[in-house]
């Protein structure tokens, strides 16, 4: 080791990011700077703070260290951070993917290294990012195929296949199964004993990554957290995130306690959460990024729920139940299930609404003389198939517009590129740079038949659609994940607009667009009748969540 690597490590031992930076940059020339140092100042640049300005920096120094040593280790990690940064940087900023020589880079490493776990991982993340799920599935494929059979890529590979056509259930089922092998369990010794409760309150657990600003899940939590007897609940929140915003601080002051989990480990956090004596745990990540299966393979309560962040089976043995209505999940496919499925009478989740004063608008068509579809689900749930689907349409539908949101420039490149091999490019609307929770809600202003995604359902969107009172279109599923649409729909008295496949779809479409003085009357009904309806009505599902709890608990 030389004196500037033993005085470098000193330094990055000792916290002393700073001074190693300082060190670095005036021992040479910023072109004499070795691939190690470069990887170096960069990892220590996002230890000190990971702003925009210090990411853009580091990018920098891990291109320059994957460049001066390609087929090295130090190369390969250095590419490794590189393209996790890209992705990072994306979402801190929206920032604009440099897509074309973030794979040129990837493919080179991949040539010469064939497979690298770390590698594949980041290389996966870009594209999530980029919203292009036939490629993160086939990362994803290759590292199955490789004996990566680990619980994190088990976990992306099963959530991933909820946008795929092909799937069933019973390969769900039968896949999921791998978690409950793979998820490590942990010895007794090392593990707290559970403490039975002494309070007189039903004590319950929420897990969740995403208490975070504008994200779906904190709508429907709300509704049980607004409306809980604090005389006879306790309400524990466990956040998985790495930084708290408005809406965490907001949802600590709505419980009794609560607790960020994100820096603890899996032995940790199970140990913490068993000393607070939970009754009931609710899992909330499911197979999402932020997961945690292993808490709950490992038991954090006497009882566990899985419920709203992942709507499909976890496989786990000690997932108890799982939260569903008798729409998503039939009872000839119970068996389909690890979990015991409890039914609630009338939807799975209730949203708390929204802050935007609720206006009935005229429909769209009376200004446009044209019919406006729209979906503002996200790009990723936007497949081939819906695609097609939703082309066809499109050139039945006499001058009609189909209006998306995107949320970055990126991310409308395979669309584009989709539409126009469908001839309909000049049908599509795309509106960007949306960025209020209210500006976006006005857009339904603008649409006059929103149009569901599918196999993986919208579930805000469809929401936010009834709230502002325009009709959601959308298909029948084959298990919980794609039937929220039918569930939304049956919940509004609006089953003649679940269709039974794509031809079907396309003709409800039609026959809807015919009468535009019926269809301005369907808007006006669903306008007026949305906030009583199960999907807005929260005193009423509370009564009917927490009736169930008291059951398990009697």
């Amino acid at each position: 080791m030389t004196q500037n690597n033993s005085e470098y490590k000193k330094l990055f031992e000792e916290k002393k990011y700073s001074e190693l930076i300082f060190l670095i940059q005036t021992s040479k020339n910023e072109n004499e700077l070795l691939a190690g140092e470069h990887n170096l100042l960069g990892v220590t640049r996002l230890l000190i703070q990971k702003n925009k300005e210090n990411i853009l920096l580091s990018l920098i120094n891990f291109e320059n260290a994957y460049l001066k040593e390609k087929n090295t280790k130090i190369g390969l990690d250095a590419l490794t951070n590189f393209i996790n940064l890209k992705v990072d940087l994306y979402k801190i900023s929206k920032s604009e993917i440099d897509v074309k020589k973030t794979l040129a880079y990837f493919h080179e490493a991949k040539e010469f290294w064939k497979y690298d776990k770390n590698l594949m991982l980041a290389i996966k993340r870009f594209y999530w990012c980029l919203n292009e799920v036939d490629k993160v599935q086939s990362v994803l494929t290759e590292m199955i195929n490789n004996q990566d059979h680990d619980s994190t890529t088990i976990c992306s590979y099963i959530y991933s296949k909820g946008f795929d056509n092909d799937w069933t259930q019973e390969n769900f089922f039968s896949f999921s199964k791998f978690l409950q092998e793979k998820t490590p369990t942990f010895k007794s010794d090392v593990l707290i004993n559970f403490k039975k409760n002494q309070s007189n309150k039903i004590k319950l657990g929420f897990v969740s990554g995403d208490i975070r600003s504008n994200h779906s899940v904190t709508y429907f939590l709300k509704t049980v957290l607004l409306n809980y007897d604090k005389n006879n609940f306790e309400i524990y929140l466990y956040f998985n995130h790495e930084k708290d915003d408005e809406i965490t601080d907001e949802f600590k002051k709505l419980v009794f306690k609560s607790k960020n989990i994100n820096e603890l480990n899996d032995i940790e956090a199970i140990n913490f959460i068993r000393n607070d004596e939970i009754d009931v745990a609710f899992d909330l990540m499911g197979a999402t990024s932020s997961h945690r299966e292993s808490l709950f393979k490992n038991r954090i309560a006497p009882t566990q729920i899985n419920w709203i962040g992942y709507c499909n089976t976890m496989g786990l043995n000690n997932n108890d139940y799982i939260l569903s209505d008798p729409n998503l999940i039939y009872k000839n496919e119970e068996q389909l299930y690890s979990e015991k499925i409890i039914y609630l009478p009338q939807i799975w989740n209730c949203h708390v609404g929204f802050t935007l004063e609720r206006k009935e608008a005229p429909i769209p068509y009376k200004k446009k003389n044209y019919i406006t579809f729209g979906s503002f689900n996200n790009f990723c749930k936007i497949n081939d198939t819906v695609i097609k689907t939703w082309s066809e349409i499109l050139k039945k539908v006499k001058k009609s517009k189909l209006v998306l949101k995107p949320s970055g420039r990126s991310h409308t490149l395979r669309l584009k590129k989709a539409f126009k091999e469908n001839e309909v490019e000049n049908s599509v609307i795309f509106y960007e740079n949306i960025k209020s929770v209210n500006d976006h809600l006005k857009l339904y202003n603008e649409i006059d038949i929103a149009l569901d995604t599918f196999p993986y359902n919208g579930v805000t969107s469809s929401f936010e659609a009834i709230w502002m009172g325009v009709p959601v279109l959308t298909m029948k599923g084959y298990n919980f994940n794609s039937r929220c649409g039918e569930s939304i729909n049956h919940n509004m008295d609006l089953a003649n607009l679940i269709a039974n496949d794509k031809n079907d779809y396309v003709n409800i479409a039609l026959e809807i667009t015919k009468n535009i003085t019926k269809l301005a009357l369907l808007r006006k009904k669903i306008f007026q009748n949305a906030i009583q309806s199960p999907l807005f009505n929260t005193k009423n599902f509370s009564k009917n969540f927490f009736d169930i709890i008291n059951l398990l608990k009697n």
